[in-house]
């Protein structure tokens, strides 16, 4: 036994000292300033073994209710001296801080949170079985408490309605819901290291850790923080878990980061993001003065056209829309942008400056957040532990709103950036060679159509069938919305075939065969098919058109005109086409554009028409078109694609042909068709005259024609 602690056992150093014969210990003061200095001493219990760690927490917590608190002095503590706790700290140990080994380092204590829900009564679930389970549960709690317990009627058993929490005043180990909320649910929370140990104390009573989680538990979060000084980078982790059906969780785990930008990158940024909202406000003035360019051509048509009927006159606005589709698509999707710019300068604003040890340095608006956890008072003794507990939580869960925000302002610029991306799509269609995937699109939009319902149908069906069938033996196939999605993994080739030695199940082969064929062998070849014949159609098209040249070529004569155009005196594009449709050139009084036959547009024709210009103007822009597009020339023939020695032919056909021409000589072929005329001339005059031909002119015509195929035929 130790004798009672009493004023003699105070030593010279202020510190208090239990004794028994000659051995005193000392006690130290508390490290915690803020947790109370005061105790009793009560008797002393001997146990002739050693202790477990819950077997001490539970003699101290069992004693713990008998201390009397600082101010009170109620009947249960009197003749009980109370402790008052140490000035200093005796017999300090030196100890080395070794260096920390990583560069990311854990800024709090992993912490854990957990959504409730609420008891309800089973009639809602199963009205028939409900009072016979009651009864029954009942019954065997009444036949194992008849004689030894005392035990309430109450046979603990009742359903949880995962669709309602408990009521944030609703206690839960110890305390209740936090005030801030998680996604509008009250949530409860406790430090992770809490389940290193089996018991804790909570409210006057001893609760086991493994308890935290029980039936009522609906979602559990786990959250660390991180961070990175050299990157300026801070890291939130979260694990969570959900209640998704008796007997089943859904686990997901996710980390978003952020990296604080350097003054370099800052004013990069912010030029970037100045350009952006500068070109999306030139893009949509841009489209506004096309529209009104629109507006003023029909109006100069309808013009230029006073005699139009009713229905012409609608035809003329048919052919002249002012507002198209994407148009409209254009100036909401720029204005989309505009916002985002805007969110985005208050997502990541500048950094504020505040004053560190005498200093003025400049602190990042993610790093507040960060400040503000590592702020937290833990050493106040003003403050209790559940206010600094409480205030440190919800420290944690605004950094991780806020970065969870931050997450979602990128996923609004990953859907806009894929918007833009299609938009790209769209832009190509101004050049038949790059706009073969867009209009290979636009060729298949209706049999894609019409293949997506035959697809959709039966891919849905077997999904049902799966789930009809193998849904209460195949995780993979539990329920319809699964078995789709095993089913889109198996298109990408993740069968999940049984290996070797597993019972085989006919039920389930025969379903894989169906699969197999029906989507594997048919539906994708009809999809690729389907995609193979628009394309060549596209391409027809395409071959069909001998305007175009290449996309870099016409690019730059397009950008290349109005700079000509201005230096040598000829007329804007628009001008030039309207003309060019109101010329009559062959005089027919028909349209010229609808005439199947090729009409020559001389220099003479643009000079006597309304453009204003001469001949010696119009002749240089037909040379321009000529080098631009040479398949405007009436002469011009598309020879196609040629072979190495047809090519080779070529040149040296050309080459011939110069030279006969330079040394006035006739060629071969020329003579053989001009004796062959002559000969046919003769015998027509002949025979008018009653003569008869002369054999030796008719011979002469047949030898010069058999002797078209030698290699040097004599036409004399």
């Amino acid at each position: 036994s130790v004798r009672r602690l009493n004023s003699s056992n105070v030593g010279g150093d202020g510190n208090r000292r239990l004794c028994h014969e000659t051995t005193c210990v000392v006690l130290g003061a508390l490290v915690e300033n803020s947790l109370e200095g005061q105790g009793v001493m009560r008797s002393p219990k001997i146990i002739p073994r050693a202790m477990q760690t819950t077997q001490l927490q539970q003699a101290y917590y069992e004693d713990l209710p008998h201390v009397r608190p600082q101010g009170q002095d109620t009947q249960a503590f009197q003749g009980k001296e109370q402790l008052s706790g140490a000035t200093k700290l005796v017999g300090a140990i030196e100890a080395k801080v070794d260096q920390y080994i990583s560069d990311v380092v854990s800024i709090i204590p992993p912490v854990i949170f957990q959504n409730r829900a609420s008891l309800t009564s089973c009639d809602g679930y199963i009205p028939g079985l409900a009072a016979s389970l009651q009864e029954y549960f009942v019954k065997q709690i009444q036949g194992k408490c008849t004689d030894t317990y005392r035990c309430s009627q109450d046979a603990g058993f009742a359903c949880t309605n995962h669709s309602q929490m408990l009521p944030p005043h609703e206690k839960h180990f110890g305390h209740a819901a936090m005030e801030q909320k998680i996604d509008g649910e009250p949530f409860y929370h406790e430090f992770l290291d809490v389940f290193t140990v089996t018991t804790i104390f909570r409210g006057e009573r001893m609760l086991t850790t493994r308890d935290w989680l029980d039936l009522q538990t609906n979602e559990v979060r786990v959250i660390n923080v991180f961070m990175s000084p050299e990157w300026r980078s801070g890291s939130v982790l979260m694990i969570k878990w959900t209640h998704a059906g008796p007997g089943k969780l859904l686990g997901t785990s996710g980390t978003t980061s952020f990296v604080s930008m350097s003054s370099e990158n800052r004013a990069t940024w912010s030029v970037v993001n100045i350009m952006v909202t500068a070109l999306t406000a030139f893009d949509v003035t841009t489209i506004l003065m096309t529209i009104g360019w629109r507006w003023v051509q029909r109006r100069q048509v309808i013009k230029d056209m006073p005699d139009m009927k009713p229905h012409q006159l609608e035809n003329v606005k048919e052919a002249f829309h002012l507002f198209e589709a994407v148009d409209i698509f254009d100036v909401a999707f720029r204005l989309m942008s505009f916002v985002f710019s805007r969110n985005h300068e208050e997502t990541y604003p500048e950094p504020t400056t505040v004053t560190v040890n005498g200093r003025d340095v400049l602190l990042e608006h993610n790093q507040e957040s960060i400040k503000h956890i590592l702020d937290v008072p833990w050493t106040d003794p003003a403050l209790t532990m559940e206010s600094k507990v409480s205030t440190f939580m919800s420290h944690v869960l605004e950094y991780e709103q806020q970065m969870s925000s931050e997450e979602k302002h990128r996923q609004l610029g990953f859907v806009l950036a894929l918007v833009y991306f299609c938009r790209v799509v769209i832009y190509m269609r101004v050049h038949p060679r790059v706009a073969i995937l867009y209009s290979t699109m636009l060729e298949m939009f209706m049999d894609f159509v019409h293949f997506m319902v035959l697809f959709l149908i039966l891919y849905t069906v077997l999904a049902f069938l799966a789930t009809w069938q193998f849904g209460d033996q195949r995780a993979d196939f539990q329920d319809t919305q699964t078995s789709l999605y095993t089913q889109f993994r198996m298109i990408w080739g993740e069968v999940g075939l049984s290996t070797g030695g597993v019972h085989f199940n006919p039920t389930l082969g025969m379903y894989y065969l169906a699969y197999f064929l029906m989507v594997f062998c048919l539906l994708l070849n009809f999809f690729l098919a389907i995609v193979i014949d628009s394309y060549s159609n596209v391409k027809e098209k395409i071959k069909e058109c001998t305007v175009e040249n290449s996309f870099f070529w016409d690019v730059g004569a397009a950008l290349m005109y109005p700079i000509v155009a201005r230096l040598r005196g000829w007329p804007q594009r628009w001008t030039l086409v309207r003309t060019l449709m109101s010329l009559d050139l062959d005089g027919d009084k028909k349209n010229d554009e609808e005439q199947e036959e090729a009409v020559a547009l001389t220099a003479s024709a643009l000079a006597m028409s309304k453009l204003g210009v001469d001949k010696d103007t119009a002749s240089s822009m037909l040379r321009h078109y000529h080098w631009v597009c040479p398949s405007l020339m009436i002469e011009w023939k598309d020879s196609g694609p040629e072979l190495e020695h047809q090519r080779i032919l070529n040149q040296w056909t050309v080459i011939d042909g110069i030279r006969e021409k330079l040394s006035g000589e006739t060629s071969v072929m020329d003579a053989i068709e001009d004796a062959a005329e002559g000969a046919e001339a003769a015998a027509e005059a002949s025979a008018r005259e009653g003569e008869s031909p002369d054999p030796l002119q008719d011979s002469a015509a047949r030898v010069v024609v058999v002797d078209a195929g030698m290699d040097n035929p004599s036409v004399t």
